[in-house]
């Protein structure tokens, strides 16, 4: 029961962060340092190639990757690492929901009563491995496309030109190593926790 509820917080704490991420803000100069910038015409501002208009939100994104109906905001660098937690945290809160339909149906004494709850306990636990399947799985196609070299020729070109300009740029997506570090930090505790 105590990794249930702690993994139902830490699941609500990774959605919370991954929804109210700030997802907007830019720094102007950046855009303007860019040659290669180019004109949104849904916001009516220059933006970087990296970054692309949501229709949805209406807003340019930094590193959009796409738009969630279920969190209800989009996915972008700056909270693609909360929505991969929620995925992972989503599926560990099913694993260990079944482990506690396990503990709970093997702690009954009474054997009739256990017999009437056998088929209801698998069907549960069937539901719930199966939904850790399906989000542990969500999260590492996701998870595989932000650390794969994904590039669009504009988003080569800003890298290259930001490169030229600015010996300190970190920025590649054609680096799988720097990219995960970009994403998740350096430290293992902020690649599991929302923090």
């Amino acid at each position: 029961i105590v990794l249930v509820i702690f993994s139902a917080i830490i699941l609500l704490l990774s959605l919370l962060r991954t929804q109210f991420t700030d997802m907007q803000s830019f720094y102007i100069e950046e855009v303007s340092f860019c040659q290669d910038r180019l004109f949104c015409t849904g916001c009516k501002i220059y933006k970087r190639p990296d970054m692309d208009h949501c229709y949805f939100c209406n807003i340019c994104v930094e590193g959009h990757d796409h738009h969630c109906g279920v969190v209800g905001v989009c996915i972008g660098d700056r909270n693609f690492k909360y929505f991969l937690q929620f995925l992972s945290w989503v599926g560990i809160h099913n694993l260990t929901k079944a482990v506690s339909h396990i503990c709970f149906y093997l702690s009954i004494n009474d054997p009739i009563f256990k017999q009437k709850r056998f088929g209801l306990m698998i069907i549960c636990v069937l539901v719930n491995i199966g939904s850790f399947m399906l989000f542990v799985g969500l999260a590492r196609h996701f998870y595989g496309e932000a650390t794969e070299i994904n590039l669009s020729d504009d988003e080569k070109r800003y890298i290259q030109t930001r490169k030229r300009f600015d010996k300190n740029y970190a920025y590649d997506r054609s680096d799988p190593e720097k990219n995960r570090e970009r994403l998740f930090g350096d430290n293992v505790i902020r690649w599991i926790f929302p923090i």
